[in-house]
This record gives C-alpha cells, structure tokens and sequence, in this order.
C-alpha cells in the first residue's frame, strides 16, 4: 500500500506519479494507466483546494480477474453539502482535469463518494486494466485495509494479511512491538507463518506464530476465521488488537487476550461469535483509538469495507503510531 500525504498542490503530481508507476508494474496500458491518472489528480486537487488536505492510498487489487488500483482519498475537511451535484459534470470548482467528481464514475469500475457535513470526505475508486468491469457477488467476502507507519517513519511495523481457508477466508492484523524495520520483521514473520497454516486450527496457527517471532520483538496479532456457510466466526487474539463485528442485529466486541506473541503468550484461546450474511469485521491495532462509535456512522454496513475503514482510521487515528484497520464484510 502506498500512502501520499496531500499538504500542498506539488504532491498532486507525485499523486500521480504514484499511481502511473504502480499501474505500469501491474501491466496497465498506457489508456488504462491514463485513466487512473485522470481518478488520482481529480481526488488530490480537491483534498488540496477543497479540504485542506488529506491522505490518498493506492493498493493493487483483482477484478475479475483482471489487475486494478483502488484509490482511497480520505479528508477530514468540511464535507459536501450536495454529493449528487458535485458529481454531475461541468460542476468542478477546483479547475482539476476531470471534469468533477463526475470523471471518477465514468473512468473507475467501481465508485463511492461518502461525505458528512464538517466531518471530511472519503473517495474510493477501483480503475481496471481492460475493459473488465465487477459483477455484484452471491456470496464471498470483500476486504479492505488501510496500512501506515507512525509519522516520521519509512515503513509500517504493523501487518494484514488475508488467506484463503477451506469454504472461507482467515484474516490478521499484527502489530509488532516498537517502530520501524524491527518492528515490521515481527508483522513479516506473522504474515508467512499465517500462510502455512492455513488448513490448521487457530490454537495452532498462533502456536506457530509464537515460535516464528522468537527471534523478533515480537507482536500483537488478531486472527479470524470466516467461512462461507458457518453461522459464526472463530477469532484468536493476543496483545492489544481491537475487533468488532457489526450487524444490522447488533455489535460484537472480541476478546484479546494478554500476551505478546513471540515472547509471553499465557493462554490461547479460540471466540466463536454469531456471523450471517450482512456480519461486517474490523480489526485494528492500537495505532487506532478504540473508542470510535459506531451509531456515528448511519447505514455503515451498506459502505464497502475500504470506505468503512478509511471512516475508522480517519476518525479515530492516535497520530503517535503505526495504524492498522482491517474489514472484512460478508456480501
């Protein structure tokens, strides 16, 4: 994932330059790669002029199995007044290229605009190299994630990962103790012993986790089990990760218990919660405060799990700390 802090109107062009670079290595075409520079420079100017600033995201994802960038503006600026407006074309009162937030619809495969009066805005665009475009899905799992060091540092200590399991998915956060390249050896070491278990029960994927970070500082980390066809979810925490599963029903905290994995682990043990179709997970470290309120956010389940956790990260960030949300949402 790459993170572009957007102060003033020179990192517009290194928005884009981001973008162009990370599309070329995934394979895009010049056209495709121009489309997601004409999505990239339309956010980050309005972040710029529009909002004071912001953060954009890029991260490579699939679509039908066709290579894409997904593109997540977040802002904590005054919000819009009138989204619908805002994107029809010809309304773009930033001079940007696209036309409004209009070009974004017409040159992404997938758009979202969530905006709350004085609270800011996120965009979320996914653009596809070829003429791919997503289907809805009957059944599966969708994911998102927002992964950034601690200001100041080049590389994030904490980790996500996501695997495929028998009829499902199994997905981490890690948080490794400390800052820096130390810190993130211990996510790394998590994330490939994550990969190897994967047909193992959760008491023994943290089991090998634990030996695997021995030689780290180790970590905090948070795995869960989510299948297709189960009515509840396995989740399997030790240290200070964060989790809660909503649903239009009601709100699940998980437990955490105490311990650093690679060091001092006292007890393991495996949490089933009730999970059904419309069930949404997020999981963060503790780079994200955890009293962030969920009845602050009207409808959040109807957002896709990107949007959802750039709301989380926006809102209740420390600022002081590497910062991991993770949302996985039944679809």
């Amino acid at each position: 994932m790459i993170t572009i802090d957007l102060l003033e109107a020179s990192a517009v062009s290194e928005a884009r330059r981001n973008a162009v670079t990370t599309a070329k290595s995934l394979g895009f075409d010049e056209k495709d790669a121009g489309k997601l520079a004409i999505v990239v420079t339309e956010i980050a100017t309005n972040l710029v002029k529009h909002a004071g600033g912001g953060q954009i995201f890029l991260r490579p994802v699939e679509v039908g199995g066709a290579a894409a960038v997904e593109v997540l503006g977040i802002d904590s600026g005054p919000g819009m007044s009138d989204v619908g407006a805002c994107i029809r074309d010809g309304h773009s009162s930033a001079g940007s290229p696209g036309n409004g937030l209009g070009a974004i619809s017409r040159l992404s495969a997938n758009a979202e605009i969530h905006s709350l009066h004085d609270r800011g805005t996120i965009v979320r665009a996914v653009c596809v190299s070829g003429a791919v475009r997503p289907t809805p899905a009957v059944s599966g799992y969708e994911i998102g994630y927002i992964l950034t060091p601690k200001p100041g540092q080049q590389v994030c200590g904490d980790g996500v990962a996501v695997v495929p399991i028998s009829d499902g998915l199994r997905v981490m956060v890690s948080d490794g103790l400390g800052h820096g390249l130390p810190a993130a050896d211990a996510s790394q070491a998590a994330s490939e012993a994550l990969r190897v278990t994967a047909g193992q029960e959760l008491t023994a994927v943290m089991e090998r986790m634990h030996h695997s970070l021995r030689g780290t500082r180790g970590a905090a980390i948070g795995v869960a089990d989510i299948r297709y066809n189960d009515s509840s979810m396995q989740f399997c925490g030790i240290g200070n990760i964060s989790g809660v599963i909503v649903s239009s029903e009601k709100t699940n905290h998980l437990v955490s218990m105490n311990g650093i994995v690679g060091h001092q682990i006292r007890s393991i043990r495996i949490f089933e919660y009730p999970w059904t179709t419309g069930s949404t997970l997020i999981l963060h470290s503790d780079g994200i405060s955890s009293r962030w309120d969920l009845r602050s956010y009207s409808g959040l389940h109807m957002w896709s799990p990107s949007v959802i956790a750039g709301l989380v990260y926006r809102d209740a960030r420390r600022g002081t700390d590497d910062a991991s949300v993770l949302v996985a949402a039944a679809r």
